[in-house]
């Protein structure tokens, strides 16, 4: 992940995770055999969300009277060891950030485990958890309370104005004026990971392509041959940005007929190195950026677009000076601010350049220095 958003601090679409909070912590894992189920157990603002999408004829699917009834008789039948271990499972899949960085003994809770506990309940929460973002969230009825979740994009992406993708910087983010706009995704996936499924933490923006085409359903903690835990990116750290050098070489001179065969491309971090690991494996970084730097229309483009400009610069600035150095002053301005380093794969192409610079590519006919004006 090339840069971590800003996390809207506060917005009222997040009442319903609060809600269900209320409801696992405080009602279904508080649970008596000797207590009888009763709507009038639930929190009140939940308990009037219930019986009015219970009650409207226009809602065909019982999305939470039933379930939350249902859930709650299972642990009944729990000891308080059972429901200790889903009170912990629970507060952990939704420490978002604890899980990406493997810290404060938060461990990953999947539905496999779920399953093994008590397969029923396992059932409940899947199609309870998966319905809270899929259909609930969109009901007119829960809208009315906590807002839409169009609006918190516009929000989002306001606040979050490079208009990047950061997980891969190539792709633009659609923006707040347009009728359309990205997916978010769960960045742990909600057919892994139960209890998370509306909590905007676990809930980003991301580009069609990085969402539809490589991330999809892969778990950035865990590892997939070995299953081992692993250190990822949080969308929504504090950090402001991330420290990671990239660093391309061509095996080869011949720069206009370069093929991804003929890069070698490194990424490394002095602080994130498990992270960018896990981001280059979930993101398909390695191949993508190597197929930038050997498209006509991109990499090639880059090349002549530093060639012909130092011959244009030549004839408007006068005096002499080197294209190695024209072509220096064009990659200390691809970086000069954070948002110049992300506009036109800026961070890329100045990559780019200093490969070719590295290969002694750029001609060296003229002489010294740009004459001082």
């Amino acid at each position: 992940m090339l840069f971590p958003y800003a996390f809207i601090p506060d917005h009222p679409i997040y009442k319903l995770q609060q809600w269900i909070d209320e409801l696992f912590l405080n009602v279904w894992c508080t649970a008596n055999p000797t207590v009888e189920y009763s709507i009038d157990l639930l929190p009140s603002d939940l308990k009037e969300l219930t019986l009015e999408i219970y009650n409207d004829d226009r809602i065909k699917t019982d999305y939470f009277y039933g379930p939350i009834e249902r859930v709650y008789k299972l642990f009944q039948g729990f000891d308080q060891t059972t429901k200790d271990i889903l009170s912990k499972a629970y507060r952990d899949n939704n420490a978002i950030e604890d899980l990406c960085k493997g810290s404060n003994g938060c461990n990953p809770y999947f539905y496999s485990m779920l399953s093994a506990l008590n397969q029923p309940l396992k059932v409940e929460i899947e199609n309870y958890c998966k319905s809270l973002f899929k259909s609930v969230i969109h009901l007119k009825s829960v809208q009315k309370r906590i807002g839409m979740i169009d609006d918190h994009y516009k929000e989002f992406v306001t606040i979050n104005d490079k208009r990047k993708c950061p997980f891969c910087g190539l792709n633009s983010i659609i923006g707040p004026n347009r009728t359309v706009r990205d997916a978010y995704d769960h960045y742990l996936p909600k057919d892994i990971y139960p209890f998370n499924s509306i909590n905007f933490k676990n809930l980003s923006p991301m580009c069609h392509e990085c969402n539809s085409s490589h991330k999809m359903g892969k778990d950035p903690i865990t590892h997939p041959h070995t299953q081992a835990r692993r250190k990822a990116f949080y969308p929504y750290d504090t950090c402001g940005s991330y420290d990671i050098s990239i660093e391309i070489n061509f095996h080869h001179t011949d720069i206009s007929n370069l093929t991804e065969h003929d890069i070698s491309l490194i990424l490394n971090s002095p602080t994130h190195q498990e992270e960018v690991d896990t981001w280059k494996d979930i993101f398909g970084i390695e191949e993508r950026y190597k197929e930038k730097c050997a498209s006509k229309t991109d990499g090639w483009y880059w090349y002549c677009q530093a060639t012909d400009e130092y011959e244009n610069a030549k004839v408007r600035l006068g005096g002499q000076f080197t294209q190695e150095a024209w072509v220096q002053m064009q990659i200390s301005a691809a970086n000069s601010n954070e948002y110049s380093e992300y506009s036109a794969e800026n961070f890329l192409k100045a990559k780019y350049l200093e490969a070719c610079m590295a290969q002694h590519v750029f001609g060296k006919e003229s002489s010294v220095h740009l004459e001082e004006t």
